[in-house]
């Protein structure tokens, strides 16, 4: 519902969240308000809330508020700053709690050139969402060249850390940090009537 054109509303029922296939009969629902005070800036809310965990702890309720402000510098450069805070309570009754930040850029030199870099930080220290308790961080380098309005070439660096050892290598040791490289083509297709 867009309440005006610097206010949007919006609210959601889904079956769960974070998960391929649903682990319960319960449902989860969401809230979330766009805001956008000025052009340049938009600021989304968003409140999810709903029973998630299967049994013997389906009555456990897990919540997460998840912030988004993007700014506009430039018609070429833009930037957004992610934040989620969630809860939820293990077997025994005890709170869980975990975090993470999410800071990231775009700079469009030219109409056939993108770069993004980013950089998240992410912690659980109870291990409750990552299996073991973890701070986790990663900085990401994504350079896109827009081969036409459909398709662009994407390749991306990314630099994995940890205060755990938790990275499989060569399938038998662990370590605290990764390094990944992605090259793709991206295709996309819209339908006009």
């Amino acid at each position: 519902m867009t309440a005006s054109d610097k206010i949007a509303l919006a609210g959601f029922v889904v079956n769960g969240w974070n998960n391929v296939e649903d682990n319960n009969t319960g449902k989860t629902v969401a809230a979330q308000a766009v805001l956008k005070p000025v052009s340049k800036l938009t600021f989304t809310q968003n409140y999810t809330v709903g029973k998630e965990q299967s049994r013997p702890n389906a009555d456990a309720v897990r919540h997460l508020i998840d912030t988004i402000a993007t700014v506009d510098v430039t018609p070429k450069v833009s930037l957004m700053a992610n934040y989620d805070y969630g809860m939820d309570r293990r077997f025994n009754g005890n709170r869980v709690r975990w975090q993470g930040i999410a800071v990231y850029g775009r700079a469009s030199p030219t109409s056939k050139l993108r770069i993004s870099p980013r950089f998240e930080w992410y912690d659980d220290l109870q291990g409750f969402t990552l299996g073991r308790a973890q701070t986790l961080k990663e900085r990401t380098l994504t350079t896109d060249i827009v081969m036409n309005e459909n398709m662009f070439l994407r390749g991306e660096y990314r630099y994995d850390w940890s205060d755990r050892a938790v990275f499989e290598r060569d399938n038998r040791r662990l370590l605290s940090h990764q390094s990944t490289l992605t090259v793709g083509v991206v295709f996309t297709y819209t339908k006009t009537r």
